[in-house]
């Protein structure tokens, strides 16, 4: 597996990795993505602001992840271990259903992590939908503390609800 920054000529395949992923979660009862997010847009936003991170294994794009520092508003109130440093924020966290279970998770969060340090954050930091229990847990195998849940009032209910993890580094 490798991963790169995507670019503009990936985009008809990241836009099927997410539909895919969407329609996948939905049919395991897991609303946590829809049609209006993640779309094209954020997608071509995260080409142009060259945050947006692909995994392809022989040519084809089996995972992606969007790594930047913009944090929710809604992240203000939570009781985050510490608010002094520079945080990697982990967004639209993807592996293609057909590549799920076989590890690329792992390595993309392993990915993040590494990028992460190598850019100097003293952490990370991300929120999940809190019905979707695969995410819940990979991220709680890997030692990210859940410090409290958001609620995105622009999502339709009762699908609101979303868990804040954060992982520090060793300074």
């Amino acid at each position: 597996m490798e991963i790169i920054k995507a670019t503009k000529d990936m985009i008809d395949a990241l836009d099927i990795l997410y539909q895919s992923c969407t329609l996948h979660m939905r049919g395991a009862g897991i609303y946590q993505w829809d049609e209006s997010y993640p779309n094209r847009e954020t997608l071509l936003h995260g080409i142009v602001h060259q945050d947006l991170f692909c995994a392809t294994e022989d040519g084809v794009v089996v995972g992606a992840v969007i790594l930047n520092t913009k944090q929710a508003p809604e992240y203000a109130g939570i009781l985050w271990t510490t608010r002094i440093g520079k945080f990697l924020v982990i967004h639209t966290f993807a592996i293609h259903p057909e590549f799920q279970g076989k590890g690329y998770g792992k390595r993309m969060l392993l990915f993040s992590e590494e990028h992460a340090k190598n850019n100097e954050f003293c952490g990370i930091r991300l929120d999940t939908f809190s019905q979707n229990p695969i995410a819940i847990s990979m991220y709680e195998r890997n030692q990210y503390i859940c410090t409290g849940a958001v609620f995105f009032s622009h999502k339709p209910s009762p699908y609101h609800w979303y868990l804040c993890y954060e992982k520090l580094f060793d300074t």
